[in-house]
């Protein structure tokens, strides 16, 4: 008999080998180690106490993990994982997790819960939708190696192995995702790696990297300064210095320059997902 309740006793390594088993045959197949298992714990917020497990037997078969913020002043809880395990498929335990956990959320009154999943992932898109998650919008992610033609001689480049408190976020135009949200960056400690661009003294640019995973979490160009190879300089920077082999994910699919400006730089984009909302 399957029983529902919190993650609250579960501990890293039984979520880590029932992950493990949930993702085995997945569209992409990935495994995680009990560091990445706490890594993500940490960087994306998880709260157990409203993340609920699907049990047989006390042992864990399926799962929805939630990470909780205040953003904009309001609560938001984050789905930063859910699976099953192949042999207790097809009875509809994503949705039965959900109907023990919705009312907890909004007793605690949290606003929304947001969501990515693969867009080829169909038997989970329906899944969510029935439970009421809405699409809001596309997200694309890349990879490859990076290929810098040209750069701008005239920007100075400051790399920090820490964060540095900078006003960055003006930079940019498009709303990151949780996974790349400032609050997931800070969580991050020192894996994250800051790359800040200057036009004398004033900050025009800037990257801010995974170095653990090899992974841009967020990169912008003021927009004044765009078009003046301020981007490419900085990512010949990390090329020369960090690594030539870079993934970015979650890019906003309706930014078609900054598309076009990864596509020139040869990362290639591997997968799409879609940015659900469900409104509590």
């Amino acid at each position: 008999m399957i029983q529902f309740r919190t993650l609250s006793d579960t501990t890293s390594t039984e979520f880590r080998d029932c992950f493990n088993h949930a993702f085995s045959d997945y569209s992409v197949p990935f495994q995680l180690t009990l560091e990445q298992v706490e890594s993500n714990f940490k960087t994306y917020s998880t709260n157990m106490a409203l993340s609920v497990g699907a049990f047989r037997d006390d042992n864990l078969v399926g799962f929805v993990l939630h990470g909780s913020r205040v953003v904009d002043g309001k609560k938001v809880a984050y789905n930063g994982g859910t699976g099953v395990i192949p042999e207790e498929r097809g009875a509809a335990l994503t949705t039965r997790m959900y109907d023990y956990i919705l009312p907890t959320l909004r007793a605690e009154n949290y606003d929304k819960v947001n969501l990515e999943v693969f867009t080829t992932n169909t038997p989970a898109i329906k899944s969510y939708k029935k439970i009421g998650y809405v699409p809001v919008r596309n997200l694309d992610c890349f990879s490859g190696e990076l290929s810098i033609d040209t750069i701008n001689e005239n920007i100075r480049i400051e790399d920090h192995g820490r964060l540095k408190v900078e006003n960055l976020s003006a930079l940019g135009t498009v709303q990151p995702t949780w996974q790349c949200a400032t609050t997931s960056i800070s969580n991050l400690g020192e894996k994250a790696r800051q790359v800040l661009a200057y036009a004398g003294e004033e900050l025009v640019g800037y990257c801010i990297l995974n170095v653990g995973r090899n992974r841009i979490v967020q990169i912008a160009v003021k927009q004044e300064h765009r078009n003046k190879k301020i981007g490419s300089t900085i990512l010949d920077f990390v090329k020369r210095n960090i690594t030539n082999e870079l993934s970015i994910i979650n890019v906003d699919a309706s930014a078609e320059t900054t598309i076009k400006f990864l596509e020139k730089r040869n990362l290639k984009k591997t997968i799409s997902q879609i940015d659900m909302v469900l409104k509590l």
